[in-house]
């Protein structure tokens, strides 16, 4: 992951918590990494790392899902009503 790798960071984002979870969720939602961005809008849904913010959950969701993620789709589902 501190390759730069996206994928091994969108991992290391599930693994780890608060501020080291949303730093590698960062890290692989910028270089377009579908994990990346579901894990960055579980971090600003959750305010975990950073303060919570249900539409920048929502956009991360979003990129998730037009990636094929199903996991982003369900929360995108939840938060949309």
């Amino acid at each position: 992951a501190e390759l730069g790798f996206a994928f091994a960071q969108a991992l290391m984002a599930e693994e780890t918590e608060g501020e080291e979870k949303f730093r590698f969720a960062c890290l692989a939602a910028a270089q377009g990494e579908r994990d990346g961005y579901y894990w960055l809008g579980r971090c600003f849904h959750d305010g975990e790392g950073c303060e919570r913010n249900l539409d920048k959950a929502k956009e991360n969701f979003l990129l998730a899902s037009e990636l094929g993620h199903v996991w982003g789709m369900i929360w995108l589902w939840e938060l949309l009503d």
